[in-house]
């Protein structure tokens, strides 16, 4: 279905997506509005918005990533046995 509703996107098409992650939202998203209660408390780029979070997470597929490649201030890590998620200081922070 993603790769369906970029396809379309990359047409013209316009989408509204309703999602409550992020991640997803930044995948298929140039322009963001975060509702609140029915209340518009947010209306701006995904570009924008992220720049105002303090930090950021990462997750990397440890068959295609090499650990010696980050180049990040690191918060958290959060291991699994094929994944890694590395929570990072946003670089304005």
């Amino acid at each position: 279905m993603w790769d369906f509703l970029r396809q379309i996107n990359e047409q013209g098409v316009t989408i509204i997506l309703t999602t409550h992650y992020l991640e997803e939202a930044e995948l298929l998203c140039k322009n963001i509005a975060i509702i609140d209660n029915g209340l518009i408390v947010e209306n701006t780029t995904i570009k924008a918005l992220l720049s105002k979070l303090d930090k950021e997470t990462f997750i990397l597929d440890l068959k295609t990533h090499r650990l010696s490649q980050l180049r990040l201030r690191v918060i958290n890590l959060l291991w699994t046995t094929h994944t890694i998620e590395v929570e990072v200081a946003n670089r304005k922070a």
